[in-house]
């Protein structure tokens, strides 16, 4: 900051400020005030645990400074702001973000709306303070008499349209780069829940507002307080047309006290828990580039033969291990052992240096990992079972590793074959024109430009799009899809399977929502992938056969 009202600051002082600052930008986005809980349940996560204590210290400015930067670093990472912008620095970075977000507080209360301020990179310091000063004149104008206010106004109306001509498409562009890769480790909670009925042998019923997706058929799930909690919801019982609700039977609730829920997360992880499967499994460790990546191991049941093979099964972006559970059960039947593995910047695993999604440019080296701890523990030969992101995390894999001769094929759920196709569908849904979404594109892939969106290296977007490269496919693909889905482009897996009918096969579901296939109908699901697998080429094969035939 260059503000005089800032040059006394001492370094706690200073620290609160910028803490609360990220605090009141929270709530101002719309969001229920931040718990406590909620901040150190992520500080936990990173191995930084941070006591109640000290939390209120470091918020108040009193006791001593706070200098150790991991635990700094890992509260900036949570509020997805630089990773050293809480560090007592007086270097660019600090000053830079400390305008951003002042930008953008005086913005919000001012009322000027869809100005995605926060992600204003590649503007100097000093032109977001004028920027700043020049509103505040603004505010205090209008306090002024009527004579002098309507200029007054007039001029700074003026000043304000002139800036945000320039300063929007740009500010909107860089905003929607930044939220493609930022992980978000906290989501809203925007389904009601209008009430929880409990019948006569003590079951559960879920009264819910009345959408395609809440009335469609499948088993699905719930997580409410701020992800604390969560239910498994099974069959429709019931719609009340007066109050625009539908019914569902609560199968169990794996945590938290669903009585008490007013609002919650629709989705499609039947499975929070490796043990809700009720199958033997392991934790297990994988080496991976920035420390040890955690995964769990499920051994096919004693009474299949073992194939040989191992199933790899990667999630999706914003997700956790627990959403591929789901094709735990097939992969057991089919002699698979399982391997469910967690890749950088999820949560589970460590993060990157630079604590940012890569769309699976470099992802795929932490599945490279599991591929290897397969391969090491008796592994034959690997399928790779994606979802969304995992998908092409699965492609990469299967393009780069080294064991690629390995892979006998690959089972990929609401795949992303093309992000520029994804990412602009989602930006289209949002509102978001087109040209400033081709400027985002630009962003993303540039390496001058790299800085805006706070990652360690540009993406190649050419490189991740395989309709482009549907000629270098090489492993068979089962591609499980829903035509609804309302994330990833459905007609870019039927592009998919018409470019190479010759490896990729394509299985529709009526399914409503993203990756929700197996839920809407598991049987078609396993019974899909059970056909597909049996169908493999490689079946059966050597290694050597497996190498020659790849």
């Amino acid at each position: 900051m260059t503000d005089d009202a800032n040059s006394s600051e001492t370094p706690q002082t200073r620290l609160a400020r910028k803490l609360n600052l990220l605090l009141d930008l929270y709530e101002a986005e719309g969001s229920e005030a931040l718990t406590y809980p909620e901040i150190n349940r992520h500080m936990s996560q990173r191995g930084t645990p941070l006591s109640r204590s000290r939390w209120a210290y470091m918020r108040s400015g009193d006791s001593s400074l706070a200098t150790d930067p991991v635990p700094l670093r890992n509260l900036a990472e949570f509020f997805g702001v630089d990773r050293d912008y809480l560090l007592d620095d007086a270097g660019e970075i600090p000053k830079l973000v400390d305008s951003q977000l002042e930008l953008l507080r005086t913005l919000r209360e001012s009322r000027v709306r869809n100005f995605a301020a926060r992600q204003l990179q590649g503007i100097s310091s000093e032109t977001l303070v004028r920027l700043r000063q020049v509103i505040d004149e603004r505010k205090r104008a209008q306090g002024m008499d009527d004579a002098d206010s309507d200029s007054r106004r007039a001029l700074t109306v003026g000043v304000l349209a002139a800036s945000g001509a320039l300063l929007a498409g740009v500010a909107s562009a860089a905003y929607f780069a930044r939220q493609v890769v930022v992980p978000k480790y906290i989501r809203r909670e925007g389904l009601d829940v209008r009430a929880v009925h409990t019948n006569g042998d003590g079951s559960l019923e879920i009264e819910l507002p009345a959408t395609e997706q809440t009335r469609a058929p499948g088993r699905y799930s719930l997580w409410f307080d701020q992800g604390r909690g969560h239910a498994c919801l099974g069959s429709f019982v019931e719609s009340n047309h007066d109050r625009s609700t539908v019914t569902r039977a609560v199968e169990r609730v794996d945590s938290g006290d669903l009585k008490l829920a007013s609002a919650g997360i629709w989705s499609g992880y039947v499975y929070s828990k490796p043990e809700q499967l009720g199958v033997p499994y392991e934790d297990v460790e994988i080496p991976v580039e920035n420390g040890i990546a955690p995964a769990w191991r499920f051994d096919p049941p004693p009474s299949v033969e073992a194939s040989g093979a191992w199933a790899i099964h990667i999630h999706g972006m914003g997700g956790k291990r627990a959403g591929t559970l789901r094709g735990i059960p097939v992969a057991r039947r089919l002699g698979l052992t399982s391997l469910v593995v967690s890749f950088r910047n999820d949560g589970d695993a460590p993060p990157s240096y630079d604590g940012r999604y890569n769309l699976g440019q470099v992802e795929w080296r932490d599945v490279e990992a599991g591929i290897n701890y397969a391969i090491s523990n008796g592994a034959e030969r690997i399928v790779l079972f994606g979802w969304s992101l995992g998908a092409s995390i699965a492609l990469q894999a299967a393009a780069l590793s080294p064991s690629s001769s390995r892979v006998a094929g690959m089972v990929l759920d609401a795949p992303v074959f093309n992000w520029r196709t994804t990412l602009a569908a989602n930006a289209k849904a949002a509102g978001l024109p087109r040209p400033l979404v081709h400027l985002g594109f630009t962003i993303l892939r540039s390496e001058a430009l790299r800085w805006v969106t706070g990652l360690a290296a540009p993406i190649s977007l050419d490189s991740l799009d395989w309709l482009a490269r549907a000629t270098e496919l090489n492993k068979p693909v089962l591609v499980l899809h829903g035509e609804k889905d309302d994330t990833t482009p459905f007609e870019a897996s039927k592009k998919a399977a018409s470019l190479r009918p010759d490896l990729v096969r394509l299985v529709e579901f009526e399914s409503v929502g993203h990756s929700l296939e197996w839920n809407v109908d598991p049987e078609k699901w396993e019974r899909s992938v059970e056909e597909w697998f049996y169908g493999l080429p490689l079946t059966g094969s050597s290694p050597e056969q497996a190498g020659a035939q790849s």
